[in-house]
């Protein structure tokens, strides 16, 4: 599935997926939704490198006026928030996912997945997870240190009470990681969470201008959608800022499979 970028943010990394009105936000929203994309992820606080963290208050003075407009249209809508008060808030729209860098650490957003029990939550390997710890602790390869991450968050959320299906798992690349590791990663994409679904969020970010010397964010589309090719059949949403092209690959890469442009037999 195709997971369209919306950020309410004046200072996210990529400039054209910002949006600084609910009227273009929803405007934004429905060109997402003629394009083809699955689901909406909107965020009102920037998680780029070196970010200031915002109030509950402006979090939802960004996000409430947008939702208000947006969720009207038919789109699954996921959340992303490392705030399960904000979250808890805008549950009034009935967001289909909380999408939290924190890997769902806290212990709220687990309450809240129990209080909706149609939420579903993405567990992702943030800068915080202690990545680079282990590494020099230990000699642990990023590989095994984010699998090894992954798979005890899936062990203590089930612990919990919430269902292993309820669950999305995403390696943070960009998120406390080098270039070289951000490609191990990729390559070694199906080890890190065997047989459940993963959330890969890769699209325009600074890694992928390193490997070509981009310096635009808006210029890394081709190469979020080498990414793409690399690992489609072992993801099960990407998340890009470029829906259209995002969908009009996944539309060929299809057709070619199957041998028709037709969908039916």
């Amino acid at each position: 599935m195709i997971m369209g970028v919306m950020n309410v943010t004046p200072d996210s990394f990529s400039p054209l997926s910002r949006v600084s009105t609910a009227k273009e936000a929803f405007e934004k929203a429905q060109q997402f939704l003629d394009s083809g994309m699955d689901i909406l992820d909107i965020g009102a606080e920037s998680t780029r490198p070196g970010f200031i963290p915002i109030s509950t208050e402006i979090e939802l003075e960004r996000l409430l006026p947008v939702l208000d407009l947006v969720a009207r249209l038919p789109i699954p809508i996921s959340i992303d928030t490392r705030n399960p008060v904000v979250m808890e808030k805008v549950m009034a729209y009935s967001p289909l996912i909380v999408n939290d860098t924190g890997g769902l650490e806290d212990p709220e957003f687990l309450l809240l997945m129990k209080k909706y029990n149609n939420l579903l939550g993405v567990v992702m390997h943030g800068a915080g997870s202690g990545v680079s710890k282990r590494k020099k602790d230990n000699g642990q390869s990023i590989v095994s240190s984010v699998s090894d991450y992954l798979q005890s968050r899936l062990r203590e959320i089930t612990e919990a009470g919430i269902a292993p299906e309820r669950l999305l798992f995403d390696p943070g690349i960009g998120f406390g990681k080098n270039t070289t590791e951000n490609i191990h990663l990729i390559k070694h994409i199906q080890e890190l969470i065997p047989g459940l679904p993963v959330l890969l969020g890769v699209s325009r970010k600074k890694f992928l201008g390193e490997i070509t010397r981009e310096e635009n964010p808006e210029e890394r589309d081709p190469q979020t959608l080498a990414v793409m090719a690399y690992v489609f059949d072992k993801v099960s949403i990407f998340r890009v800022h470029d829906v259209k092209g995002a969908v009009a690959f996944r539309k060929t890469l299809h057709a070619i499979s199957k041998g028709t442009i037709h969908d039916g037999p």
